[in-house]
């Protein structure tokens, strides 16, 4: 998968992700992106669709919240499978 953000390309690769600011919809999330895992003990592939949030704990320490949703084969990438099977 390929992105432009801020005229800079982002290219994603096997088991890697790079969120990005969700400006579509920021009342959902905060960040938002797309993720390919590869199993490395049996070579099953799935995608997801990741969102992100900041967070404060009660202590006050920052935190990232990540949320992955399987993305439903040959649809658009908000589309999910509600039953995911496991990789």
């Amino acid at each position: 998968m390929k992105k432009v953000e801020d005229g800079k390309r982002f290219e994603a690769r096997q088991n890697e992700c790079g969120l990005f600011v969700n400006t579509l919809h920021p009342e959902k999330s905060d960040f938002n992106g797309q993720i390919d895992v590869v199993c490395s003990h049996c070579g099953n592939a799935g995608g997801f669709c990741v969102s992100g949030w900041r967070k404060v704990t009660s202590s006050g320490s920052k935190y990232l919240k990540l949320k992955l949703r399987a993305k439903t084969p040959g649809r658009g990438p908000n589309d999910v499978r509600t039953n995911a099977e496991p990789l």
